[in-house]
């Protein structure tokens, strides 16, 4: 039993520490609004058609109030809002919500008219956070409120906007006068649904009113009657300070007939005898087919037909009027232009984009095959420009490249040239100088000269022979060999034999002279064939540079390998993401810390059961 409420505690405990973390982190997750209170910049007031304000306003007179805003880069959130308070002494001349867009139809910031809390709510949308330097401004209508302000004067006009006091100026007001009896007359309004609400008060003159036929006519194209929102009620005018209210009235509708045209632009109510005493309030609506414009005019015209006389006609007019406004957000851009020491573009080359202001990489951008990279969709800001991989055959830079957001131009964009140099190619030339002592042997010579000495026997014959074998040769080296060959014979016959041979490594060429002949003025009885003793001596002209045998100058040029790209084709991303201003609250600790407490709990509770 212990054991099983052991079990149950601890998984109660756990749960409520599940759902105590899971509450933080979602208090985390959620973005709160912010209000704005620095952003409206300047207010000002002109008549209701946007012209200077030169006279004095008479009872329910619209005027404008215009608004100006900036927002500050990087502090405005999707989300936030900024309130406009009207004061007392003025009243919203329309209550239609309104939106400010820029000039793509980008929506920038929804604005809603709440007449209850005399407020303007402006709420910004997600386009803040993706745009700088974003401009507008907006418009709205206003009246002095003759139940707060009765005479005539200068009433001034002071907003609060998120604490902040406004002056717009002051209008001049002709103060609310006295309430002018009439026969009848007519008045209008349009609400945010754009439908025309008309009011047709009949009798405030107290007068009797003998077969009293009341016609109206539209007088504008598009519009049309809305019959079952027509209403005619019966009671009493009384005057009040100025104003006329309408007392103790009752639904009389079904008592009359309402004769509609057979075109539908109009109808009339024969309302036969009226008492001094009695009065009527007729009220009915019009709507448009299509959407109005700001300042467009829809005309109606209301007739009063009785004691044989048309008493009344009133051509009216109700200017339709909708609060809007414009603004204008500027996305920034990079342009970067690859190019060598002499102006000619490179292409492929690799660079990455950080922003200074969080370290948020934009993404790495390939130049294309002109050398440009163009990097859209920024922030005003610092940013951080380096090159992952330079063109091939070039030097990376070794310095990131700055940008800072005063090196935005007008056109909102900053261009650089972006200089690499080449790889230092590597020149190698090699000079061999070789001097060798080349000996020359019997081989050299593919012949050994042959000498035939001829002697006599009877007398001591002296022949002085003097051989000569020239061995002519081609060779890569300056080597001269000079070699002197001297035989001497036993049987007095001398022979001298001087070669000269030049080494060489091809086969050699020789040129032999042909073989002497020795003449005697007896017979020769005998022959011998003598081989010559060959000394050779090498000899080495100073001054002369001579390359070994097989050897050759070379210029060798060194090429590294060039570093390829891999990366997106020209001119494409690589990745792109746009800089983001939520935020978020690490949970895990507050996770794990709560979970230990729960367990280091549970397990006391347990030994104190247990003790």
């Amino acid at each position: 039993m212990k054991k099983s409420k052991l079990i149950t505690a601890v998984v109660s405990l756990l749960l409520t520490s599940a759902l105590l973390v899971a509450g933080f982190w979602l208090k985390g997750q959620q973005v709160s609004a912010a209000a704005q209170d620095n952003v409206i910049t300047s207010l000002s007031i002109t008549d209701e058609r946007g012209a200077v304000l030169d006279h004095g306003l008479n009872r329910y007179e619209r005027f404008r109030i215009n608004a100006n805003f900036s927002l500050p880069n990087g502090q405005v959130k999707a989300g936030d809002t900024t309130t406009m308070n009207l004061p007392t002494n003025l009243a919203f001349g329309d209550s239609k919500a309104f939106e400010i867009r820029d000039t793509d139809g980008n929506l920038v910031a929804n604005a809603v008219i709440d007449p209850s809390s005399r407020q303007i709510v402006l709420t910004y949308t997600d386009y803040v956070e993706t745009h700088s330097d974003i401009t507008g401004s907006f418009f709205f209508y206003a009246y002095v409120n003759h139940n707060v302000v009765t005479q005539a004067g200068t009433v001034p006009v002071v907003l609060d906007i998120e604490g902040k006091v406004f002056d717009a100026g002051s209008v001049e007001f002709n103060g609310v006068g006295e309430a002018r009896q009439t026969t009848m007359t007519k008045s209008g309004w349009i609400s945010s649904d754009d439908v025309i609400h008309y009011q047709v008060p009949i009798n405030r003159a107290g007068i009797g009113l003998l077969s009293a036929v009341v016609t109206d006519s539209l007088q504008s194209v598009g519009v049309s009657y809305l019959p079952e929102t027509l209403k005619i009620q019966k009671g009493t005018w009384v005057a009040q300070n100025g104003s006329w209210v309408f007392q103790n009235g009752i639904d009389v509708t079904s008592d009359y007939t309402v004769n509609y045209t057979e075109d539908g632009m109009g109808f009339s109510i024969d309302f036969g005898n009226i008492n001094p005493e009695d009065g009527y309030y007729l009220t009915y609506d019009v709507v448009p087919s299509y959407k109005p414009a700001d300042g467009e005019n829809f005309f109606n015209r209301a007739t009063l037909v009785a004691n044989g006389a048309e008493l009344a006609r009133v051509n009216y007019r109700e200017t339709y009027k909708e609060a809007g406004g414009s603004a204008e957000g500027y996305v920034y851009a990079i342009n970067l232009r690859k190019v060598s020491a002499d102006g000619a573009a490179l292409s492929g080359a690799i660079f990455r984009i950080t922003r200074d202001a969080n370290g948020e990489v934009i993404g790495d951008y390939v130049a294309d095959s002109e050398g440009n990279v163009t990097i859209n969709g920024l922030l005003k800001g610092d940013y951080t420009i380096t090159e992952v991989q330079a063109p091939a055959g070039y030097q990376p830079l070794t310095e990131p490249i700055k940008i800072s957001e005063n090196d935005f131009g007008s056109d909102k964009s900053v261009s650089r040239d972006v200089v690499n140099e080449p790889i230092v190619t590597t020149t190698t030339t090699e000079a061999t100088t070789t001097t060798e002592a080349t000996t020359t042997t019997a081989a050299t010579t593919t012949e050994s000269p042959t000498t035939t000495v001829a002697s006599t026997t009877t007398t001591a014959a002296t022949t002085t022979e003097t051989p000569t074998t020239t061995v002519a040769s081609t060779t890569t080296t300056a080597a001269t060999t000079t070699a002197a060959s001297t035989t001497t014979e036993s049987s007095t016959t001398t022979a001298a034999s001087t070669t000269t041979v030049q080494s060489t490594t091809e086969s050699a060429t020789t040129t032999e002279s042909p073989t002497p002949t020795t003449s005697s003025t007896e017979e020769p009885t005998t022959s011998s064939v003598t081989t010559p003793t060959t000394t050779t001596t090498t000899t080495t002209t100073p001054g002369e540079t001579t390359p070994s045998a097989g050897s050759q100058e070379s210029s060798t040029s060194t090429t590294p390998a060039p570093v390829t790209s891999t990366s997106a084709d020209k001119g494409d991303k690589r990745k792109k993401k746009l800089p983001s201003t939520g935020e978020q609250e690490n949970t895990v600790i507050i996770l794990a810390g709560v979970t230990v407490l729960s367990v280091a709990g549970l397990f006391l509770v347990n030994r104190k059961k247990e003790s």
